[in-house]
């Protein structure tokens, strides 16, 4: 329920001095993707930005009052979760594991290369538009690389990654307008 879900994430923020923003856990389900879509999220569930506790948007999050006093208005960006993000340090911002919601992956291949084209076109668009706002690198090569050595059994994922991270790069710079959205229908489906 929506509003359990809210109220904890709320108590939290309520409760503490220090945490200024929260979100509750994102599952992702991807047992009806493609097999191509569920190698890339074993890798993307992987990684720190989405294991360490810290993650903030995707969905959802909530702000304190004190936290909401960072910004004046939600920029007109497609990034805004990573906007409100980034304005707190990974010690300002929790994950409240005690609640979560689902998200459905997309069911195809390319369902992927168009909500991964969105979220990479945010980040560059965030950089483009607000250049003092480092990136924390959650996700860079290096992150994928050091899971890789760690965790062996993720080879081929995370060759899949790479191409698919490749395959939207490429794409970003044929086609650079921010204001197009990018939008997965397959996977919406399931939410009906």
């Amino acid at each position: 329920c929506l509003g359990v879900l809210l109220l904890k994430v709320s108590e939290l923020l309520n409760n503490s001095q220090t945490i200024l923003a929260a979100a509750p856990k994102i599952n992702v389900d991807y047992k009806k993707s493609s097999y191509i879509v569920k190698l890339f999220y074993r890798v993307w569930t992987e990684l720190p930005y989405f294991s360490q506790g810290d993650m903030i948007g995707s969905g959802i999050y909530a702000l304190s009052k004190k936290g909401r006093e960072r910004f004046d208005i939600f920029p007109d960006i497609i990034g805004d979760d990573t906007f409100v993000r980034l304005l707190f340090s990974p010690q300002e911002r929790v994950t409240v594991y005690e609640s979560s919601f689902l998200i459905f992956a997309p069911l195809n291949f390319q369902g992927l290369l168009k909500i991964k084209t969105r979220s990479y076109k945010g980040r560059k668009e965030l950089q483009s538009k607000y250049p003092e706002m480092t990136h924390d690198n959650d996700t860079n090569l290096f992150s994928v690389i050091k899971l890789l050595f760690r965790k062996n059994r993720l080879f081929l994922p995370v060759i899949i990654y790479f191409v698919i991270s490749c395959i939207v790069r490429i794409n970003t710079l044929r086609k650079s307008d921010f204001h197009i959205w990018e939008r997965d229908e397959s996977s919406r489906t399931l939410c009906k």
